[in-house]
């Protein structure tokens, strides 16, 4: 494996760094350096690397590179994790002309001054890095990598509290459900297999099924079957006004504009999964909604985005979190990263948007993602038909189910 290590002159981040490490009460530090470090399978040549690094790696204007070992930690994805930048970096190098056949980015911390290592680790969890994707690596400790998959089929007898079951599984579904799921496989004479498991879980889901939306709900001794359809649906159609050009059916709606246009608005909420993995869950929120613009009709242009985030204060003393709580600075810096970098660098801006602090968003902020856009009034309306040709391009999905959605 070759290591090349670069180093930004003037980098700003280390500054930025330290004061976040002194905000949290680690005292002693003086400075910070980051570098960007890039491992690379198999063991490239002197020669081979000196190319990667110069020719793709590597600003000469601003930056140098080295190779071997580093100094401090280091914070890299855990095995099984897709690295958001593996799949680009590795196919530029083969443009090279050179093969790689893994390739793992890190990001490189260089502390200096009088503190304790247990105490860095401990904070550097805080804001840093997630512990749920990532890890940090100190001095020679190897590289992880991911043990090759050998399939095991295995069957989940569901019996006993069913409840407790799917908690210890997460599954995240009530006993009512579980009891549905037993008496469909008891009529199937077999217990399911854990993907079986895993797969009505998550399309059972509330991301996936709303079932607060689609629910029986009781409000003030009144049933309400179907809630989203009996009273936000069920306004707009009574209502009908002539300027909702399309509503409800669509992945996005369309309101009259001028005499040409109509624009599309979508809103998507991506909270819990923004409570877990920061920028993964906002990036991905942002992109949905993307996305339903321009699957709207037979493709509208998107042209604004906008955001309400809601998140516990920033400035909450960590040792008061509960276990298992990202801290609100952490979370605050991914979302705003993850919702920037889908959008922001796609050229998409952002003008407009809401911040709010309360600590009734400790457990789980609000991340509401909007996308605007533009579609001819002759282009609202699509439909399959017979001898239509489907053409999907994109990524193979990777062992954690990701990436399935990017063509």
């Amino acid at each position: 494996m070759r290591r090349i290590e670069i180093r930004r002159r003037g980098d700003p981040r280390g500054g930025l760094v330290r004061n976040d490490f002194r905000s949290l009460g680690l005292r002693g530090i003086t400075a910070v350096e980051v570098r960007d470090v890039y491992y690379l399978t198999p063991m490239l040549s002197a020669r081979r690397a000196r190319i990667v690094a110069e020719k793709l790696l590597c600003d000469p204007v601003v930056e140098q590179y080295r190779f071997g070992p580093g100094t401090g930690f280091e914070v890299l994805y855990n095995p099984g994790v897709t690295d958001p930048r593996e799949a680009s970096i590795r196919k530029a190098i083969r443009d090279l002309g050179i093969r790689v056949d893994e390739v793992h980015t890190a990001t490189n911390y260089i502390v200096r001054g009088r503190f304790h290592q247990v105490r860095v680790k401990e904070l550097a969890a805080l804001f840093l890095y997630n512990p749920l994707i990532q890890h940090i690596k100190f001095g020679d400790e190897t590289v992880h990598h991911p043990a090759r998959y050998r399939f095991r089929s295995r069957s989940v007898p569901l019996v006993g509290n069913l409840g407790n079951l799917s908690a210890e599984m997460g599954l995240s579904l009530s006993s009512l459900e579980m009891a549905a799921i037993k008496r469909y496989f008891d009529r199937r004479g077999r217990p399911p297999t854990d993907v079986e498991l895993e797969t009505i879980a998550q399309t059972w889901s509330e991301h996936c099924r709303h079932k607060t939306f689609l629910g029986r709900i009781v409000f003030e001794g009144r049933v309400i079957d179907n809630l989203l359809r009996n009273t936000i649906m069920k306004a707009t159609r009574t209502i009908d006004h002539p300027q909702c050009l399309s509503v409800f059916h669509d992945n996005s709606g369309v309101i009259d504009f001028d005499e040409t246009h109509g624009v599309c608005f979508k809103v998507e909420t991506h909270n819990h999964p923004s409570a877990l993995e920061p920028y993964g869950g906002a990036a991905t929120g942002i992109g949905g909604v993307i996305r339903d613009i321009m699957g709207t009709g037979l493709g509208a242009k998107p042209i604004m985005n906008t955001d309400v985030f809601c998140f516990g204060p920033p400035r909450i003393p960590h040792r008061g979190l509960p276990a298992g709580l990202l801290h609100p600075r952490r979370i605050i810096k991914g979302v705003i990263e993850g919702v920037r970098d889908y959008g922001n660098r796609m050229g998409i801006p952002t003008p407009s948007g809401a911040v709010y602090y309360d600590r009734d968003f400790l457990y789980n902020p609000l991340v509401f993602c909007g996308c605007l856009g533009l579609i001819r009034k002759d282009r609202i309306n699509k439909g399959a038909r017979p001898g239509d040709a489907v053409l999907l391009v994109g990524g193979r999905t990777r062992r954690h189910g990701k990436q399935c959605a990017t063509f």
